[in-house]
């Protein structure tokens, strides 16, 4: 959504906007609304799964204006004072909009300014608590299938009420973490969890003993 706040005489009766206690003496020239969904990606190690994180959805408000005339730079400075330092949310107040807290995370001169004239732009980001429920949903990068991913996510809703059990295994020769992890039905990365002393997961020395962790049947 963008809005032009100033084209003709009747945008003037529009109210000012502000933020915290500043006040623009005369309204953005643009301002344009989006909606970002923000996301976290967890790698699972030595496996080409990542598990994709949403944690929530959160509004970014942009513009553009200017100050002309006397006193133009030592407006902009006023208001990159009150409103883009400090780590405080404010309220922000625009004239067609309903009043969101938010915070000012940029602000930005588009040319050379002069004392009689600046232009700038601005970025602020609605402020919002993190969710508390947020949705993990396990994908797939580099050569493996989407199928692969759907069939991680019912094996996992299946089995997470599983018992389960530790055993003793002797290492042979040939072994690999690889092999015994399919052999037992488990992860290299479960494997690992319980067998703190490798630190080479490509390098496993035959008679050793490792605690394989296994589903009770």
């Amino acid at each position: 959504m963008k809005q032009i706040l100033r084209q003709d005489d009747s945008d003037r009766l529009l109210s000012a906007m502000q933020f915290r206690d500043y006040v623009w003496p005369n309204n953005p020239t643009t301002f344009e609304t989006s909606f970002i969904k923000k996301t976290v990606q967890n790698h699972y190690p030595f496996t080409n799964f990542v598990e994709i994180e949403e944690l929530g959805i959160i509004r970014e408000m942009k513009g553009e204006g200017e100050f002309v005339g006397e006193g133009a730079y030592e407006e902009f400075s006023k208001m990159a004072v009150k409103c883009f330092y400090g780590t405080e949310a404010g309220l922000l107040k625009h004239p067609t909009l309903a009043p969101t807290m938010v915070k000012m995370t940029e602000l930005k001169l588009m040319q050379e300014p002069t004392p009689n004239y600046v232009k700038y732009s601005f970025t602020f980001q609605e402020n919002k608590p993190p969710v508390a429920n947020a949705v993990s949903i396990p994908t797939v990068v580099q050569n493996n299938t989407v199928n692969d991913a759907v069939k991680l996510l019912e094996s996992t809703k299946e089995n997470a009420d599983t018992p389960i059990t530790n055993i003793d295994y002797k290492i042979k020769q040939g072994d690999t973490l690889t092999r015994i992890a399919k052999q037992y039905g488990t992860t290299i990365d479960e494997i690992l969890k319980l067998n703190k002393g490798i630190k080479n997961p490509n390098l496993i020395i035959a008679g050793k003993n490792l605690n394989i962790p296994v589903k009770a049947k």
